[in-house]
């Protein structure tokens, strides 16, 4: 009971990394506990491990098929994967259980909002904020929305509402922090990141947008800064591996950069972008055969950039 409690506590104050080990450990000492294989589904969810929600999702159900969450995170897996019509079936089998479900009309906005149904989206979300005032999921997926339309502020205002109900929301600040950044206001953004560390020192995407934001200010040796910090935390963390290899390549310090997209592609190797950096890079060094094969790597994985290059030069991948 220690371990699970621990780990939703964990859970509730959004540091999932946390979270993760206390609530294995529930499962050690019981296989059964399906609450604590639904507060992995979420949290794998929540870090965009996909295959491990899904995974978790199913224990659950299988243990307990009345906990509602679980459909709800399987209704996410399938929007993930473009199978929108399985993944609202999941979505409703949740709020066939409990019709008064927040997390239920959360997903489901979520599937919408994928599937390009922007009005159904945003009712959901809506509906999600009314039968779970106090959960502010209902808010930060409602203020991703306005941010992805480029809404910016209001995506903040958005994001405020709910940081009245949690002050300490990560991912709140998370949001609000990159609409500020689009809107540069920088100094704002900073302090959302700020933030966001004196809660989670070891928060990598912190570090990550204070690195972007930096790098958008012109100021290159502080955005550098950023990006190794995050990179100290997590060896394997693409992004910033391939926002410092931009930033080198701002700097005109092109063998730097070269050397940091590799690292990138190998930290995540479906990273086209790195991809066609790399053979952008091998390009103006008139080394064509290279400059070739990363761009049909990266046109492999259904990067239009790297298409249209081959197809303007004559080449097929």
């Amino acid at each position: 009971v220690a371990q699970y409690e621990l780990g939703c506590l964990y859970t509730d104050m959004e540091l999932y990394n946390q979270a993760i080990p206390y609530l294995l450990a529930a499962i050690d000492i019981n296989p059964n506990n399906a609450n604590a294989h639904e507060r992995l589904a979420y949290i794998h969810t929540e870090n965009e491990n996909y295959d491990e929600a899904y995974t978790h999702a199913q224990k659950a159900i299988e243990l307990n098929p009345t906990l509602p969450s679980p459909y709800s995170t399987i209704g996410i897996y399938y929007s993930i994967k473009k199978e929108h019509v399985n993944a609202i079936s999941w979505c409703k089998k949740a709020l066939d259980i409990d019709p008064n479900y927040g997390r239920g009309y959360n997903c489901m906005g979520f599937v919408y909002f994928y599937k390009g149904n922007d009005n159904e989206a945003y009712s959901c979300f809506q509906k999600a904020i009314k039968f779970s005032p106090k959960d502010i999921d209902g808010y930060y997926n409602l203020a991703v929305m306005y941010r992805i339309k480029k809404n910016y502020e209001s995506a903040i205002s958005t994001c405020k509402k709910g940081l009245a109900i949690d002050p300490n929301s990560i991912k709140l600040y998370y949001n609000m922090g990159i609409a500020y950044r689009e809107k540069k206001i920088y100094d704002k953004a900073a302090q959302c990141y700020e933030k966001i560390l004196e809660l989670d020192s070891t928060s990598t995407k912190a570090y990550n947008q204070l690195g972007i934001n930096y790098t958008r200010k012109g100021m290159y040796e502080k955005a550098i800064s950023m990006y190794e910090k995050a990179i100290k935390i997590d060896s394997k963390y693409a992004s910033s591996y391939r926002n410092l290899a931009d930033t080198y390549l701002l700097k005109g310090e092109q063998e730097k950069a070269l050397k940091t997209y590799h690292k990138a592609v190998a930290a995540d190797p479906n990273d086209s972008y790195s991809y066609c950096q790399l053979a952008e890079i091998f390009g103006a060094r008139n080394n064509e055969r290279k400059q070739i094969s990363y761009y049909k790597t990266a046109a492999k994985m259904g990067n239009t950039r790297a298409q249209d290059w081959l197809q303007n030069n004559g080449y097929s991948w």
